[in-house]
């Protein structure tokens, strides 16, 4: 179980344009997803799994907008909004 506090302190890390993940797509990638966010972003892999397992939660995650990892995400079947 995700510590909710925790989470919502590393994906309110800033304010600035944001995409939202809102979901996955049946047989979505997290492996690769963890990495992709972790590339594209400030976070560590152990930030990264903790949103990627916030996703498999069903929870809505606030990431930076950054087109090369939405494109990252949703070629791994993230869904991305």
């Amino acid at each position: 179980m995700l510590d909710i506090a925790s989470v919502y302190v590393i994906l309110t890390y800033r304010e600035e344009e944001t995409m939202y993940v809102t979901g996955y797509r049946a047989g979505a990638n997290f492996d690769q997803a963890r990495i992709a966010i972790s590339k594209h972003t400030h976070f560590n892999l152990s930030e990264s799994k903790t949103i990627c397992d916030a996703i498999q939660e069903g929870q809505a995650v606030k990431l930076p907008d950054d087109f090369v990892l939405r494109e990252d995400l949703e070629d791994l079947g993230i869904k991305v909004k």
